[in-house]
């Protein structure tokens, strides 16, 4: 899999949640918390700083309010924690994961504001955009499609912002489940390079993801795509066809 991990900064520093390493293993967060982090807190502190260990609320099945504690790790704690688990294929996959991810998050901080937009995006996303814990940014979810259209061969021009019609159309794809995004969905500032105030963009609970990414993966790519690109710019298409393994005939 080795899809890359939530990188978040705090302080000027790039830190992960233990939640998402946790999911990630497939294991329980309370037990790997209580197992791992807590068990080691000590010679993680020692050798590499103090643990920056937060809280957090969840509501049940049955709305009651829970508080949930979690830590976010720097790179090397991370990174030492995870050699304290046993080499099945979910912590190499994770271990791989995550240096990915550390190496990616330098990269886009390293580009600077210099960068394309969708760059500069991923950046602010990176520092100041809070998604709220136990929800998935649709901007985060899809935000490799511009770096696969750039493995093609096509740019995305600054114009283009394709998570909003992301969201559009899976928005409307709930619907035709029967399901209301209102419902479901919660707000989050979302901040854009160079705009004044924030955005309220929705985030969707952590348990649709596998739904959103069959639907996007299934629909969204080979239908919903080409007639977005094509309205911005057909010189996408060739790029689009080569990245879907399409003809270029059937995304018109």
């Amino acid at each position: 899999m080795n899809d890359l991990i939530s990188i978040l900064t705090v302080d000027d520093t790039f830190v992960v949640d233990s939640r998402l390493i946790a999911e990630r293993l497939g294991v329980i967060h309370s037990d790997w918390y209580r197992n791992i982090v807590l068990k080691y807190r000590t010679e993680t502190e020692q050798a590499f700083g103090h643990l920056r260990f937060e809280n957090d609320t969840v509501t049940n099945s049955v709305g009651a309010v829970n508080t949930v504690k979690f830590v976010l790790l720097t790179e090397d704690q991370a990174t030492f924690l995870m050699t304290l688990s046993r080499n099945t294929p979910e912590v190499v996959e994770c271990k791989i994961a995550l240096v990915k991810s550390f190496s990616e998050a330098k990269k886009v901080i390293k580009a600077g504001m210099s960068a394309p937009y969708w760059y500069q995006r991923l950046v602010l996303f990176l520092k100041q955009n809070k998604v709220p814990a136990g929800y998935f940014s649709i901007f985060q979810e899809t935000i490799a499609l511009v770096g696969d259209l750039e493995t093609a061969g096509y740019i995305l021009p600054d114009d283009a912002i394709p998570d909003i019609s992301i969201g559009k159309c899976w928005a409307n794809h709930l619907r035709s489940q029967s399901i209301n995004p209102k419902d479901v969905a919660r707000s989050y500032p979302h901040q854009y390079p160079g705009w004044v105030h924030a955005v309220d963009a929705n985030a969707y609970p952590e348990e649709m993801l596998p739904q959103f990414r069959k639907w996007f993966r299934e629909t969204y790519k080979p239908v919903k795509l080409p007639n977005y690109l094509a309205g911005k710019d057909s010189a996408a298409l060739p790029a689009l066809s080569k990245m879907l393994d399409i003809p270029i005939a059937q995304l018109k």
